[in-house]
């Protein structure tokens, strides 16, 4: 570990406001935070641990830490919700987070898009090279990784910004096509560039891809069975009214069209 001021300034800042949040916010659950620290020690892991220290010479290192940036502190900073815990620490929504606009630069394919071709730009554009001999561009370089991998997951992970009006079917092909996306930056720069970056780059997506899957798959059950629950519900009390329910609307006395 080699501490640098710029990174570590930035590992505190973000560590004393989210410390400031659960304060404030007393019910927030300890595994979110346990969560966030750890990603942003993962973080200054990347800018200052081994990654920065031996990229010039071994540039393994150097992928494993924009892989670890872009996977595993986005996903665990997203997990660790701290737009969720601004709001509530604050006590009120922050209109602008749940804007339009915002759902839309959010939107889990149109990121995993864009996460896709930056990834493959920095190994076949020439910025990873330049940052392996330049601490202010891999400084840049880990944390713009860093935030493409929170907006990747933002949607998928932290319900609470994702549209509203979302179909729980459409969104888990949402999030099974995303997934599919997110597998091209370690297929193309293995068989473009390098196979070993490209393999070390693939392999650390999976676990983030498999668990995301895995949320959104719970989502989407839990989601359909609330809307069961309800649809059955609707039912029991038309037939408590004596109405027959299989019958359309138009056959049944005294009903009048739905809504």
């Amino acid at each position: 570990m080699r501490p640098t001021l710029p990174a570590t300034a930035l590992v505190v800042l973000l560590l004393a406001a989210y410390a400031v949040g659960v304060v404030r916010h007393r019910q927030w659950p300890w595994w979110r935070t346990v969560v966030y620290v750890a990603s942003v020690l993962v973080l200054w892991w990347c800018l200052d641990g081994t990654p920065a220290v031996l990229r010039s010479q071994e540039p393994l290192w150097g992928v494993a830490g924009i892989g670890a940036a872009n996977a595993v502190v986005g996903f665990g900073v997203v997990l660790g919700a701290p737009l969720r815990l601004l709001e509530r620490a604050l006590g009120r929504p922050v209109r602008w987070l749940h804007s339009g606009v915002v759902q839309a630069l959010t939107n889990p394919l149109a990121v995993a898009l864009l996460n896709t071709f930056a990834l493959i730009g920095i190994f076949d554009g020439g910025w990873f090279a330049g940052a392996r001999a330049d601490d202010a561009s891999w400084f840049g370089l880990i944390l713009v990784c860093a935030a493409l991998g929170f907006l990747n997951n933002l949607q998928l992970l932290t319900l609470d910004f994702a549209p509203p009006g979302r179909s729980p079917t459409g969104w888990m092909v949402v999030a099974m096509v995303s997934a599919l996306i997110n597998q091209a930056p370690g297929v193309v720069v293995a068989a473009f560039v390098d196979t070993a970056w490209g393999g070390l780059l693939w392999a650390m997506m999976q676990p983030v891809v498999i668990t995301t899957l895995t949320i959104s798959f719970l989502d989407w059950f839990r989601r359909e069975r609330i809307h069961t629950a309800r649809v059955d519900a609707a039912l029991d009390a038309l037939e408590a009214e004596g109405v027959d329910p299989t019958k359309p609307w138009w056959e049944r006395p005294n009903q009048k069209p739905p809504a």
